[in-house]
């Protein structure tokens, strides 16, 4: 899938237009309908990196991204963490490490799940902690 077909689809997933993409990354709107229409392989990097960042993914995603809704959430979320700063990602990584806990235990024993939100609840108050300390 080229990247034309990728744009169309997250820019319709952004629930947003090109006149608006446009006007918010300064690239005509010409230029961004360009690519679309020819569905390009190549397009300038700072144009790629401008829509990149205005859709919240990676420029990996032009490359090799999937157009699937799941993997569009995971690279905006991919994007958001390659912004913070190391105090962020440790805390991102700690919520992460409890979540996976808690599904982890879902699966496993899901008449237990509730019982151990005890332990869960305990570890998101010290992530929580985390962010107070800004």
């Amino acid at each position: 899938m080229a990247i034309g077909t990728k744009l169309k689809t997250l820019i319709e997933y952004r629930d947003t237009n090109v006149n608006k993409l446009a006007k918010e990354t300064d690239i005509s709107p010409q230029t961004i309908y360009g690519i679309i229409k020819r569905d390009n392989t190549k397009v300038d990097i700072r144009i790629l990196q401008a829509l990149a960042d205005n859709l919240n993914v990676t420029l990996d995603f032009f490359a090799t991204g999937e157009t699937e809704d799941s993997s569009i959430d995971e690279e905006e979320v991919l994007a958001l963490y390659k912004q913070l700063d190391e105090y962020g990602k440790e805390a991102v990584r700690a919520i992460a490490e409890v979540e996976l806990k808690r599904v982890n235990a879902e699966k496993n024993q899901p008449g237990l799940a509730n019982e151990d939100q005890g332990a869960v609840g305990e570890e998101k108050t010290a992530a929580g902690q985390l962010t107070d300390q800004d």
